[in-house]
């Protein structure tokens, strides 16, 4: 509307579109909307429950740097509580790009591969674009464990069904000589990071026990195993 108003407590004269814009700044510089990127960071970042510190520390950043993001992701990433921050559970979509990323995947068609990726987000519950309130959806793993079929399904069937791609496997047979010991723990060191507990090698040896063919196919199996497993579940 035309003439004087008053925002968030500040008087404003008037002045059609430059009101607008300073009604933005206001905004901006809230210290509501810094606590809420800075939660929403901190979530993302370190934990589905936001230390109400970090948060602090975070909002604190985004205020004094006039909104410098760069700033305040530098306050969360140099925080104790990232580096001791407990295993965060994937959303599918970031689950889907780290397979095809981790596997080099090689599609044999780019239209087949597209529509059976949307299939597998779609069963997941995360089709982009497709949630319905402007706040996208939750980036909290809690929102995503009951829906774990499709998640198990599509590291196996990416690894076992040649009909729409499959990994690049010389450079995965290359990355398994990377390290100075076993090429299968290589391969774990690579895909989540650090060797198998003792018990999840048992679970691993007991299963491409009973898995037929020659040793590759054991190992296929056994990747795929891996990538299904909490193990790459959660980064």
């Amino acid at each position: 509307a035309n003439g004087p108003k008053t925002v968030l407590g500040v008087q404003l004269p008037g002045n059609g579109m430059a009101d607008g814009e300073a009604v933005i700044d206001l905004l901006a510089s809230h210290p509501s909307t810094a606590r809420h990127i800075s939660q929403k960071l901190v979530r993302r970042f370190v934990s589905d429950d936001p230390p109400e510190a970090l948060v602090n520390a975070a909002a604190e950043t985004f205020l004094q740097s006039d909104g410098d993001i760069k700033a305040v992701l530098r306050t969360i990433l140099t925080s104790d509580a990232f580096w001791n921050a407990p295993p965060k559970f994937k959303q599918p979509f970031e689950l889907v790009i780290g397979l095809l990323r981790g596997l080099s995947y090689v599609a044999r068609n780019d239209d087949r591969l597209g529509r059976g990726m949307a299939q597998a987000l779609q069963q997941m519950g995360h089709m982009p674009f497709m949630w319905p309130a402007p706040n996208g959806y939750p980036d909290d793993g809690r929102y995503w464990m009951n829906n774990l079929l499709p998640r198990w399904n599509l590291p196996i069937s990416l690894l076992s069904d040649n009909r729409i791609g499959q990994p690049d496997y010389d450079r995965l047979a290359a990355l398994a000589q990377t390290g100075d010991g076993d090429p299968f723990d290589a391969l774990m060191h690579y895909f989540i990071g650090r060797s198998l507990t003792d018990a999840e090698q048992q679970v691993v040896t007991d299963f491409a026990a009973q898995v037929p063919g020659n040793e590759d196919a054991k190992t296929v199996a056994s990747v795929a195993l891996v990538l299904a497993s909490p193990a790459y579940q959660y980064r």
